[in-house]
């Protein structure tokens, strides 16, 4: 029977893409100075009807 595992080829590519997308996050963090609260919370800037919305999205989802 055929192995049908995960091969090293795979692998390596699964890891390259991993540590591009870390990478990409971090040097956005470093070049914005973004904080959790401002990640979280849109800096306060969101208006009521977006919030709203995505509460009763992620309430009924």
């Amino acid at each position: 029977m055929k192995d049908s595992g995960i091969g090293s080829i795979d692998l390596i590519i699964i890891l390259a893409y991993i540590i591009g997308i870390l990478a990409i996050g971090l040097l956005s963090v470093r070049k914005k100075k973004m904080t959790s609260i401002n990640y979280f919370l849109a800096g306060r800037s969101s208006k009521w009807p977006i919030v709203g919305a995505a509460g009763s999205c992620s309430f009924w989802l």
